[in-house]
């Protein structure tokens, strides 16, 4: 349409041209009127060209118009597409009524505060966090690139904090940017909580490599959006308390070395959160009285390597919880007084050497938890106190080759054994290897359905029986 515009304009003013031409030098025009139509033509053709400019230049000017107003409409839809997982809650005004002028003042300030968190960092104040939030809040329709910028910053190089010997300028800078990262973090949590005023829930964080030496993420709702938290490095306390889970969250290679991460009371309801290959090198990860309800929990491949995981009172009702492949050489894991109701926890091919597994006074209603193909090396897991209705452990294929697998009551004074909560329950040991571990069942008070075992004759040296029991049924 410009280049048509253009063409007709051009065109016309050659017509203009050639027209005065013939019309000052055809011969059929009377001389004794030469003059005045001389000064009619130069009177008439500025005016026509003048004319023919500004009309041409009249259509450019509406049809520029028209495509902001199209360009706008078009970002104001994708905006809405972006946080369309947002509640309703949320009281930005619609996206559609941003006006062009709105939008460039919005990209314009955008563009100064991401100067601000580029190279170097060193511009970076306390009221740019500040100020990019409120522009986030603000700008609907490009709230994910705001947050990409928030993202970004904190992912910048982590300085460890100077030995107190270190000079005062270099102590005065820790302190000023150890400031700055966690007020980031402060302002993305409190936005993905349910009581904030804007929300940012589904969007997309990519928090990987981050060094969290501490953070607060309690009650924060993860949904649709994917969250990452890969090959990140929890060195401090850090709190996911009562967060809810409804989207994939990824702590895939994360090191969680000192410190307590605390996913205390927190809600697994749908999606995948991952910590495949995470490395557990010290301090504690707390699930403690956590809900797993639906979607899948993987910890496939990771390294427990002297920090302790805690899943005691935790709730498994449905969701799937894997260690496949997973090396315990040291600290702990405990499911003491947890409920399995549906749910499955999985250590096929897990590896312990010199750790501790506790399920005492865990509940099995239906769950099942399964060690298949299992090796057991100087690890002591428990199951005392335990009671099974209908759910199953599983050790087939398992090895122990050192170590302690105990079963039953943990006294004479406990009426709940291994099977005493009734019909359905039971453990599996086919095609499992004694060579120095210990499994002992002597204290179960209930061997009416023993477990299933698949060798003739005698049990296998470490294999303990009820007093009453010689032979394996």
């Amino acid at each position: 349409m410009l280049a048509a515009c253009s063409a007709a304009a051009v065109i016309g003013l050659g017509v203009l041209n050639v027209l005065a031409l013939v019309l000052l030098h055809s011969p059929a025009v009377p001389p004794s009127s030469a003059a005045p139509l001389h000064d009619l033509v130069g009177v008439l053709w500025p005016a026509l060209v003048f004319a023919s400019v500004a009309g041409a230049g009249l259509i450019v000017a509406i049809i520029i118009a028209r495509r902001r107003q199209r360009a706008v409409g078009a970002s104001s839809v994708a905006g809405q597409q972006a946080v369309g997982a947002a509640p309703s809650a949320d009281p930005q005004p619609p996206a559609d009524n941003l006006a062009p002028e709105r939008a460039e003042e919005f990209g314009q300030r955008l563009t100064a505060i991401a100067a601000r968190f580029g190279p170097g960092q060193d511009k970076v104040r306390l009221a740019d966090v500040q100020d990019l939030a409120i522009l986030t809040d603000e700008w609907a329709e490009n709230r994910q690139s705001c947050v990409n910028v928030l993202c970004g910053y904190l992912q910048t190089p982590y300085q460890p904090e100077p030995p107190a010997h270190a000079p005062v300028a270099q102590r005065l800078a820790f302190r000023r940017v150890h400031e700055l990262r966690h007020t980031a973090i402060q302002v993305i949590a409190a936005h993905l909580r349910k009581d904030a005023a804007v929300s940012w829930q589904g969007l997309d964080f990519d928090l990987s490599g981050v060094v969290f030496d501490g953070g607060d993420f309690s009650g924060a709702v993860f949904r649709h959006g994917t969250v990452s938290f890969d090959r990140a490095v929890f060195c401090g306390d850090i709190s996911f308390e009562r967060a809810e889970f409804r989207g994939d969250v990824s702590f895939e290679r994360a090191r969680f070395a000192g410190g307590t991460a605390d996913f205390g009371g927190a809600m697994f309801r749908s999606g995948m959160v991952s910590f495949e290959r995470a490395e557990f090198a010290a301090g504690k990860v707390s699930f403690a009285g956590a809900v797993f309800s639906g979607g899948d929990v993987g910890f496939m491949g990771g390294e427990f390597s002297g920090g302790d995981a805690d899943f005691s009172g935790a709730i498994f009702s449905g969701a799937e919880v894997g260690f496949p492949g997973a090396r315990f050489a040291g600290g702990a894991v405990s499911f003491s007084g947890a409920g399995f109701s549906g749910g499955t926890v999985s250590f096929s091919g897990a590896v312990f050497s010199g750790s501790e597994v506790d399920f005492e006074r865990a509940g099995f209603v239906g769950g099942a938890v399964r060690f298949d193909f299992a090796r057991f090396t100087g690890t002591e897991a428990s199951f005392l106190d335990a009671g099974f209705a209908s759910g199953t452990v599983s050790f087939s294929g398992a090895r122990f080759t050192g170590g302690k697998v105990q079963f039953g009551a943990s006294s004479a004074d406990v009426e709940l054994g291994f099977f005493r909560a009734g019909a359905g329950a039971g453990a599996g040991f086919e095609r499992a290897g004694f060579t120095g571990g210990t499994v002992d069942f002597s204290r179960v008070t209930d061997w009416s359905q023993p477990p299933a075992f698949d060798w003739d004759g005698p049990p296998p040296a470490g294999l303990k029986l009820p007093a009453a029991n010689d032979e394996p049924r």
